[in-house]
């Protein structure tokens, strides 16, 4: 501080001994590394209980008399989609499903030792406050409007394609489609709102809510894993992660997440139990986010979406964690492929024809999507660091 100009010198910290700094990064690692965990254990032990699955099926097939010869990927391609057809095709569903149970218990398990530690020291504490009758229909209607924008931006690319798209789930679930609803329905809502927003929140939360909750979407949004539900779950993350924030009771996001994802499978469930799909009700849906995303306007500075945006070092949270960067690479390469996938002319995700390298390009979308969130933010918390510098010398001089 320099009294004869009353001017403010700029202080830069000395990041690299500072405690608060180590335990940011730290704590940023060990969120990631929970994340990790189960993003590893369900494409490891999922992808061996379908194999096991798939396997069993086909030496069921040969043994009842069937027979095939496979030349190339669309052979096997085409012998999995005559296989579903067979009643003992359950077998790979099921399969599948008991390797996602199976590997998604486990993470969380050993992600809760490494969030809380052993005993549950670092648990912090839980249900702040709740949701009032009021609150809680606004966030269910604000939610319908993210998902109206996911889904609009998630789609954009199915204009650019030029053929029929081959759907991994039909792949895996066959004909089995309550199977599939199941896990969309009950097992995903409390898996990865337990993997996304407790733990993973729980943990980054303390050194900055508004990051937390940015970081928390970005990561929920790059797990899926397809350009198509990047946005949409990283919209609705994005209102997931400030309610669990906001109120530390993680039965809200479950709640709202199994509403979203029963409403996403409607169209399954009608033709499920033959139902028509009626133009009226697609419109209604139509109506409805359009209603979300007037009110997410309307009231967007309702105390239920404002967050503590205050954070430490100036903004710079994931700077040189070393976990939470190699998370974010491995979810990078995932989406990168299934974006080439759809647009070539081979991929297991979706085959779309001819490749074209503006279609890859698409995958620098949600890149600079997530570069230019964290410019803005970083630019924001300079000044707010800037103020409290000030706060703090001008206290210290008095």
């Amino acid at each position: 501080y320099n009294p004869d100009n009353k001017e403010i010198e700029q202080i830069k910290p000395d990041r690299k001994n500072d405690p608060k700094y180590k335990k940011m990064k730290s704590s940023y690692s060990k969120g990631a590394l929970a994340c990790l965990i189960w993003f590893g254990a369900l494409n490891v032990i999922g992808s061996i209980f379908l194999m096991v699955g798939l396997v069993v099926v086909v030496i069921i097939y040969m043994q009842s008399g069937g027979s095939f010869v496979i030349e190339d990927f669309s052979d096997a391609i085409g012998l999995i989609f005559s296989l579903t057809h067979e009643k003992y095709y359950v077998i790979v569903p099921i399969m599948y499903t008991l390797g996602y149970i199976i590997s998604s218990v486990a993470a969380i398990i050993i992600g809760r030792k490494i969030v809380y530690g052993k005993n549950n020291e670092n648990k912090p504490q839980k249900n702040i406050r709740k949701l009032s009758i009021k609150e809680l229909l606004l966030v269910i209607i604000v939610a319908f409007g993210f998902w109206g924008i996911g889904v609009v931006i998630g789609n954009l690319p199915d204009f650019f394609s030029t053929g029929e798209g081959i759907n991994q789930l039909e792949l895996i679930f066959g004909d089995y489609t309550i199977i599939y609803l199941a896990q969309a329905m009950i097992g995903a809502p409390i898996i990865e709102e337990f993997i996304f927003r407790k733990l993973l929140i729980d943990k980054i939360a303390p050194h900055g809510e508004g990051i937390a909750i940015i970081t928390s979407a970005m990561l929920f949004g790059l797990m899926h894993g397809n350009l198509g539900q990047f946005f949409l779950a990283f919209f609705l993350g994005l209102l997931f992660a400030i309610v669990y924030t906001k109120t530390r009771n993680i039965k809200y996001t479950m709640g709202l997440h199994f509403m979203i994802n029963t409403i996403a499978s409607l169209p399954e469930i009608f033709i499920l139990f033959n139902i028509d799909i009626e133009i009226g009700w697609l419109i209604g849906v139509g109506v409805l986010a359009l209603i979300g995303v007037i009110f997410a306007i309307i009231f967007r500075k309702s105390d239920i979406f404002r967050v503590n945006k205050e954070c430490e070092f100036d903004g710079y949270l994931i700077h040189r964690a070393v976990v939470f960067e190699i998370f974010f690479i491995l979810l990078l390469v995932t989406l990168g492929s299934t974006v080439v996938s759809e647009f070539s002319s081979i991929g297991i995700g979706a085959i779309y024809g001819d490749i074209d390298w503006l279609y890859i390009g698409l995958l620098q979308i949600p890149i600079a999507f997530f570069i230019v969130l964290m410019i803005l933010y970083n630019h924001q918390m300079h000044h707010v660091f800037k103020a409290k510098v000030v706060e703090e010398v001008e206290a210290e001089d008095i």
